[in-house]
């Protein structure tokens, strides 16, 4: 049990610090002009790698939105800014640790379990 529990707490940090380290390496690459709003690229591909398969979730739901809107006649663009960037790294960030550090444990005990 406690190998268990050492080898959880060091992908947790792994994982925390593989998602830091993208969010530190976007902000170093952008610096807020239009010819580096690509830079959240990096951001995004390595979220959404860090956090799949419920990262998918993000762009299914923000597609759904997009097409509902221009259903209606509505279209907007989101710039590229600290603030999306932040934005987007939380909600990946949070979904992802959801995923890996509270339900995927919380199924794999009671499969166990129920073993």
């Amino acid at each position: 049990m406690r190998r268990f529990l050492t080898l959880s707490l060091a992908l947790k940090v792994s994982w925390l610090l593989l998602s830091v380290s993208v969010l530190f390496y976007t902000l170093y690459l952008y610096d807020g002009t239009p010819a580096t709003k690509d830079a959240e690229l990096i951001l995004l591909y390595g979220m959404l790698t860090l956090s799949f398969p419920a990262s998918l979730i993000v762009p299914l739901i923000l597609g759904a939105i997009g097409y509902l809107l221009g259903v209606w006649g509505i279209t907007f663009s989101i710039p590229s800014s600290y603030l999306t960037n932040a934005v987007e790294w939380l909600v990946l960030l949070g979904l992802g640790y959801l995923q890996w550090f509270v339900i995927l444990p919380r199924f794999w005990h009671k499969f166990r379990g129920s073993g």
